[in-house]
């Protein structure tokens, strides 16, 4: 009898001993945001201020395309509160004007939105040219060139109601042809007026997609904003570690169609601590990587 109680009071000693081994483990694993992260080694991906050049216009980071729906996490001794919102401050630093009838020299194109050739696949749109529209090309002439601006698939060139447009990004070099066709015979033309070294100008529809200065300095003035990889592990990690140093937050996910490498979250300046330790652990800050973009 002596030895059962003996056994099972040697057994309840393993279980809290087990129990306060985990729970100083779980201490010590959110103790900093190092801790925290050390688990998953892509949890801060990069931006990049030149991106890899391709004449598609999906290939670089559309903050124009940001979803900002937001989520807003709150944590007090009542528990945790989420509330989802539109976060317009972040949507009001992208300013958008219109040019209705804009004049575009054609080398200032620099990519298309649509093609039934891979866009992808050629890092210029000479590139594009020289893979995709050999026949074209294969005649250096103002006679050629003429023949190729003629084609009814450039809309921009011959219809007075289209929905081809130009649109131009500050955080992005050249001017995006939105098309729906022609892009095999505008990019032909191109590359033979280059190579006459023959200016051409055409007139169209010129969307500026900009990120307002002013808009982006009130936005910084009250939150901190990281890029987190997109991984709902890590998220679950940071939450926890964010509600252990009592640091609400929100949350942004980004669109797939806005290719940013990741999701967005956002600390108000006041937690000056947490946003120090999210810096010093290499997370990207966006307020700052997009203030080199501005006017």
């Amino acid at each position: 009898m002596m030895e059962y109680i003996s056994t099972k009071k040697m057994s309840l000693y393993h279980i809290i001993k087990i129990k306060i081994v985990e729970y100083l483990k779980h201490k010590r694993k959110y103790s900093t945001l190092k801790n925290a992260i050390s688990e998953h080694p892509n949890a801060n991906p990069a931006l990049h201020k030149e991106q890899p050049a391709c004449a598609s216009s999906e290939s670089f980071y559309r903050w124009d395309r940001l979803n900002f729906d937001a989520i807003k996490w709150s944590f007090s001794n009542q528990g945790l509160r989420i509330n989802k919102f539109e976060f317009s401050e972040l949507g009001s630093t992208i300013d958008e004007t219109t040019t209705v009838n804009a004049a575009i020299e054609l080398q200032e194109v620099t990519a298309f939105t649509f093609s039934k050739s891979d866009l992808e696949n050629a890092v210029s749109l000479d590139d594009f040219a020289m893979k995709y529209c050999p026949r074209y090309i294969d005649e250096i002439s103002e006679t050629r060139l003429n023949q190729m601006l003629s084609h009814s698939g450039i809309k921009v060139i011959h219809r007075e109601k289209t929905g081809d447009h130009f649109k131009q990004f500050s955080w992005r070099p050249g001017i995006v042809l939105v098309n729906s066709d022609g892009s095999h015979h505008f990019t032909a033309a191109r590359y033979i007026a280059s190579k006459l070294n023959k200016k051409i100008e055409i007139k169209g529809r010129l969307v500026s997609c900009r990120i307002s200065q002013p808009a982006l300095v009130a936005l910084r003035q009250k939150y901190a904003i990281f890029l987190i990889e997109k991984n709902i592990s890590l998220f679950n990690t940071l939450s926890t570690y964010l509600r252990k140093t009592s640091t609400n937050f929100i949350f942004l996910e980004t669109q797939p169609n806005a290719h940013i490498p990741g999701d967005l979250l956002i600390l108000k300046n006041q937690n000056a601590i947490t946003i120090q330790e999210f810096k010093d652990n290499g997370f990207v800050d966006v307020g700052e990587f997009l203030s080199h973009f501005t006017d």
